[in-house]
């Protein structure tokens, strides 16, 4: 789709993708590679490095096999107890919109991280975002984005936000179609987002 779309001159502004092809590292670097500034929902089991994991090949002792692999140089750990340890004044407020029952509120948590799986020679360094509603007990979304590093939180919180109105105008069209299968794309102008569902 992306590839498609810039064939045909079509401008947007990010990639927006669900869990299901956020949770694989091998399309987000797919997507990153296309230079597609992207606003990724992943699954609350990744794994992140707080500072560059500079992955090495490490030094033969003489003994044994003759090491290949790469290994990192930093601990790596999982995203949810990542949140789960940040302390109240980590996290940070953001209205998102007008809502049926009022404002939309939430809290977030943003860093900016090193994703490294093995497969490549350097790890990225990526935004992470969290998620969770004001009042609620439990995080409601975790996010990776590869924007450019001065990226502001803001900006990437709005984007996520922005995925409400893409399910909320599939749902429409499902309804007003009376369509069991239905498949929809909408191309917009430059700062528009394209959803990969």
């Amino acid at each position: 789709m992306l590839k498609i779309a810039r064939q045909r001159g079509i401008q947007f502004g990010y990639v927006g993708i669900d869990g299901g092809n956020g949770k694989e590292p091998a399309f987000l670097r797919g997507v990153d590679d296309q230079i597609c500034q992207f606003v990724a929902d992943v699954h609350c089991d990744p794994t992140i490095y707080l500072q560059d994991s500079a992955p090495l090949v490490p030094e033969w002792s003489g003994r044994g096999r003759q090491p290949s692999h790469r290994k990192p140089q930093s601990a790596a750990q999982r995203v949810d107890p990542w949140a789960a340890a940040q302390p109240a004044d980590a996290w940070q407020r953001l209205t998102l919109r007008d809502g049926e029952k009022g404002l939309w509120v939430a809290d977030y948590l943003h860093a900016q991280v090193w994703v490294w799986k093995g497969e490549e020679e350097q790890a990225r360094c990526w935004h992470l975002l969290v998620r969770r509603e004001v009042g609620a007990d439990s995080i409601s979304h975790y996010c990776l984005s590869n924007a450019p590093l001065d990226t502001s939180w803001q900006e990437l919180a709005r984007v996520q936000a922005q995925r409400f109105f893409i399910e909320h105008s599939f749902r429409e069209a499902k309804s007003e179609c009376g369509m069991a299968d239905y498949q929809v794309r909408r191309w917009g102008m430059p700062g528009t987002i394209i959803w990969l569902w």
